[in-house]
């Protein structure tokens, strides 16, 4: 269900009029389609900048999205089974990362 903010529901009622003026109908699509804030995108470039460092400067845009949405709406850290990767991790490979 969309949402209107007061203003929008004004401009809104407005331009469903019976009889809108075209101008109207333009100004309310205008602004009903403004972002009211930008720290979606602000959070987007803050996540791509940790990403894209210069080690990591080389990578594929289609990784780096993939990346980004893991970062932005993946799951946290605190349910992340760390051992349990790491061992699995460790298993599938001939590696000396506990050997002593």
């Amino acid at each position: 269900m969309l949402k209107l903010l007061p203003g929008q529901a004004r401009l809104t009622t407005i331009c469903f009029s019976q009889r809108p003026d075209p101008d109207l109908v333009k100004l309310a699509s205008f602004a009903l389609s403004c972002p009211t804030h930008i720290a979606d995108c602000e959070r987007a470039f803050s996540v791509q900048n940790y990403i894209l460092t210069e080690r990591w400067a080389s990578l594929s845009p289609t990784t780096c999205d993939q990346l980004m949405r893991i970062c932005i709406s993946g799951p946290s850290f605190t349910d992340m089974p760390f051992i349990e990767a790491v061992e699995r991790w460790d298993s599938k490979s001939n590696r000396k990362l506990f050997a002593h």
